[in-house]
């Protein structure tokens, strides 16, 4: 029961170190800058076409701002998990 309780302790000491060392480098990277309107101040007098190629580009912008947060995120959560299961294994061999 003891060796149970110090796995449980070691476990979430980790967990919430992980947690603080995330929100900590989310902090510190630079915030990406959010593109100013693509439309010049004239845009009710341009074409169909002309903001349909506007619409188009800012959509691939976004898609492409997208996958960049996806691949940041799926690597802190594979440093998290290295993390963990680093805490773990450190644990079991406590016990």
């Amino acid at each position: 029961m003891t060796v149970l309780v110090i796995v449980l302790v070691v476990l979430l000491s980790g967990a919430s170190a992980a947690i603080a060392w995330l929100l900590a480098g989310r902090r510190a990277s630079p915030a990406v800058p959010l593109p100013g309107p693509s439309l010049p101040p004239s845009a009710p007098g341009l074409s169909l076409d002309e903001v349909q190629r506007t619409v188009a580009a800012d959509i691939s912008r976004l898609s492409s701002l997208v996958q960049q947060l996806g691949e940041s995120t799926a690597q802190r959560f594979g440093q998290v998990d290295r993390s963990l299961q680093h805490h773990a294994h450190a644990t079991q061999q406590l016990s």
